[in-house]
């Protein structure tokens, strides 16, 4: 099954068993693709100024589909343009990232509780090696006597943490509610890359989180997955709420 790209949605065409790829028809939606992933790893965090030229030049292409992809990504509210300076990366306000918050605990404890009663054995099995990923991050994390997670490991943790909630989000089978939650993910990842930093105990906090949810999606135990995921993204709001208000001081 092949995925052919018209515009930011895709559309299913049959064309073969198993064989399922995204694949970009426009330049202006690989410019857009590659911008999301570097929004998505903390490249990109919020107050970054974009160049048009600069980012035309690494993705091999003309300034045009790059501006058309910056466009893009403004009307989704992850960028604004500000006079002399271009495109910037939004700074997010203290009240819309409670807003985002409270869109991804509604969603996303529907998401897992519709995914622990139809989620496949392929996919819990990806699932579980996605989990094992993140403690195995964890682990190298702790040995490591560092004081918070950065480089190479938090790109990987949050990589992994990523591919968690996706694996179960897309087996929730409500395509819709899965883009608006692709795209609420990505803006709290982003407006929050500038200050929030896992430590030991945040990173511990979030491997039992993910671990009751594994459990949760193991034992098709869907009072349990809602709970979970309620707790982990009221405790992950205050944390990140706290995190703004110290930013903000300091």
């Amino acid at each position: 099954m092949v995925y052919t790209v018209y515009t930011r949605y895709a559309v299913r065409c049959h064309t073969g068993p198993e064989n399922t790829v995204m694949r970009p028809t426009t330049l202006r939606q690989q410019a857009y693709q590659l911008l999301r992933k570097r929004l998505a790893s903390g490249d990109l965090s919020a107050g970054t100024q974009l160049s048009e030229p600069n980012l035309a030049k690494q993705f091999g292409m003309s300034r045009t589909p790059v501006r058309e992809a910056l466009r893009q990504l403004e009307n989704e509210g992850l960028l604004d343009y500000a006079p002399r300076f271009g495109a910037v990366v939004r700074v997010l306000e203290r009240d819309e990232l409670g807003e985002m918050y409270a869109v991804r605990e509604a969603l996303e404890s529907y998401a897992v509780a519709e995914a622990a009663q139809k989620i496949g054995a392929s996919d819990l099995e990806k699932l579980a090696s996605t989990f094992q990923q993140m403690c195995e991050t964890a682990d190298t994390f702790r040995e490591s006597g560092n004081d918070v997670l950065d480089g190479s490991e938090l790109k990987a943790f949050i990589q992994a943490d990523l591919t968690f909630h996706e694996i179960i989000i897309a087996a929730a089978g409500n395509r819709y509610m899965s883009r608006i939650l692709g795209d609420t993910r990505l803006l709290v990842r982003v407006f929050t890359a500038t200050f929030w930093q896992y430590n030991a105990e945040k990173l511990t906090e979030a491997i039992q989180f993910h671990r009751q949810l594994l459990a949760a999606m193991q034992n098709r135990d869907s009072e349990s997955a809602q709970l979970a995921s309620i707790e982990a993204m009221r405790v992950a709001r205050d944390n990140a709420l706290r995190a703004w208000d110290q930013q903000r001081e300091d």
